[in-house]
C-alpha cells in the first residue's frame, strides 16, 4: 500500500498520468488528433516489443526508407511475424490481419511532423513517443492485471476529439465493469469467451486475466487459455487494430480475433474455430 492505494492502483494511477502527458505531446509536437494518436502507439509498443534496440536506431535521417517511421514499421512487421506471436500453421485469418495492422500502421513512415527532428525535443517525435513508452507504459502489459492500457488510451484520446469516437457511437467499457463482469458471468479456466463487439479487447483482457489467476503457475494451461480460450469480433477497423495489438503485447499471440460484422459469423463457426483451435 502506498498512501492507502494498492500496488496495482498506484500503478494505474501512473499509467494515467503518462497518457494525459502523451495526449498533449501527441498533439503538440506532431499535430495528431482522434484515432491516430492511439495508431501511433499501438505501434511504437508493438516495435517496441519487436525490436529491444529500436529506440537507438531513431536517429532521425531523412534518407529514404531510413526514416524513424521506416524502421518502427520494419520491427512491427518483425513482431508480427516471430515465433512467440503467429500461429504454429499461419492461415489465411492471420496473413489477413497482419494486412489489416500493416496498412493501418504505414502512414508513420511517410509523416513529415512525426519523422522531422523537432528543435525542442532534439530527436524526432516517433523517438521522443516510444522513449516515453518504453519508460512508462511497456511495463504494465507485463503485468497480469486485467487493466485496459490502450483502451484507457483509445478513450481519452477521443473523448476530446468530437468527430470521431463519439459521432460514431463508439463507448469503451470501463474496466471496473469489464472486472465486475467477468466475476458475475464466473469465467472459468475451462470456458471459451466470446465477445461479439469486442471494442479494445477489455472484456477479453478482464476474463484472461480472471482465467490466468485460476490457473496459477501452470504454464502449459496460461498458454491455452491465451491461445485458444478467447474470441472477438470487431467491425470497426481502427479498433479492431488497438484490440490486436493489446492482446498480443499481453502474450496472446494466437487471438481469435475477427475483422468483420458479428451477424455475419454464425455459432457453428466459433464453434468449428473451437474446436480446430484445440487440435492444434
Amino acid at each position: 500500500m502506498q498512501g492507502g492505494k494498492t500496488v496495482e492502483q498506484q500503478h494505474i494511477d501512473d499509467l494515467q498520468v503518462a497518457v494525459a502527458k502523451l495526449h498533449e505531446d501527441l498533439r503538440n509536437y506532431a499535430s495528431l488528433e482522434g484515432e491516430n494518436k492511439a495508431t501511433v502507439i499501438s505501434a511504437l509498443l508493438l516495435a517496441l516489443s519487436g525490436d529491444p534496440t529500436l529506440l537507438t536506431n531513431l536517429t532521425g535521417s531523412t534518407g529514404e526508407d531510413n526514416r524513424d517511421g521506416d524502421k518502427v514499421f520494419t520491427a512491427i512487421g518483425v513482431e508480427l511475424k516471430s515465433d512467440h506471436v503467429r500461429p504454429k500453421s499461419p492461415n489465411s485469418d492471420w496473413n489477413n490481419k497482419i494486412s489489416i495492422l500493416l496498412n493501418k500502421f504505414s502512414f508513420i513512415k511517410t509523416n513529415v511532423m512525426l519523422n522531422r527532428v523537432n528543435p525542442t525535443l532534439g530527436m524526432t517525435p516517433l523517438k521522443y513517443f516510444a522513449t516515453t513508452l518504453e519508460e512508462r507504459v511497456l511495463l504494465h502489459f507485463k503485468r497480469n492485471t486485467d487493466y485496459d492500457v490502450l483502451g484507457n488510451f483509445y478513450g481519452e484520446f477521443v473523448k476530446y476529439g468530437g468527430s470521431d469516437g463519439n459521432s460514431l457511437g463508439i463507448v469503451l467499457t470501463p474496466q471496473h465493469i469489464t472486472s465486475l463482469m467477468a466475476e458475475l458471468i464466473d469465467v472459468q479456466p475451462d470456458d471459451y469467451v466470446l465477445d461479439p463487439a469486442c471494442g479494445s479487447a477489455s472484456f477479453l483482457i478482464s476474463s484472461m486475466h480472471r482465467m490466468l489467476n485460476a490457473v496459477g503457475d501452470n504454464l502449459e494451461k496460461q498458454t491455452e487459455i491465451r491461445q485458444n480460450h478467447l474470441y472477438g469480433v470487431e467491425l470497426q477497423e481502427k479498433l479492431f487494430t488497438v484490440a490486436t495489438t493489446n492482446m498480443i503485447l499481453r502474450g496472446d499471440g494466437k487471438s481469435n480475433l475477427l475483422h468483420g460484422d458479428m451477424f455475419s459469423f454464425s455459432g457453428e463457426y466459433f464453434k468449428t474455430k473451437k474446436n480446430q483451435q484445440s487440435s492444434i
